[in-house]
């Protein structure tokens, strides 16, 4: 939405509301999240096979995306703010034009075809994907 976008940038622009302390914190809370979501629930080791519990997976699955979406607020509102330093020098060099616009448009190409696919498939537990074209 391109809501919270103008929401953010009039903010930004208002007052800053974060420090340069606060921002470095903010910075290792939320790549702590974003590490937290990515690897959280699965056996890293890999020693035993285990099953994770539903007291463990159903708050996984219920808040995973939640946390990851407001981690990655958190370092767009920084990166706005000018409290980006390096990670925002890096994110904003034009060498990732071709390849974000590619990666929209293979994404704007491949969702009607991916639904379907998704839809029809016979399995259960195990979920592939198939392309039907």
């Amino acid at each position: 939405f391109h809501v919270k976008g103008d929401v953010i940038r009039s903010a930004v622009k208002l007052k800053p509301l974060v420090k340069l302390l606060l921002s470095v914190e903010l910075w290792i809370v939320t790549i702590a999240v974003e590490y937290a979501v990515v690897f959280g629930i699965h056996n890293e080791a890999g020693i035993a096979p285990t099953e994770e519990s539903r007291s463990i997976t159903v708050p996984y699955a219920t808040f995973s995306r939640l946390a990851w979406s407001l981690a990655l607020l958190t370092q767009i509102y920084l990166c706005e703010a000018g409290l980006g330093g390096p990670i925002n020098a890096f994110l904003s060099w034009r060498g990732w034009l071709p390849i974000s616009r590619l990666t929209y448009s293979v994404t704007c190409c491949t969702t009607g075809s991916i639904s379907p696919g998704w839809l029809n498939s016979d399995t259960s537990g195990n979920t592939t994907l198939t392309l039907r074209w």
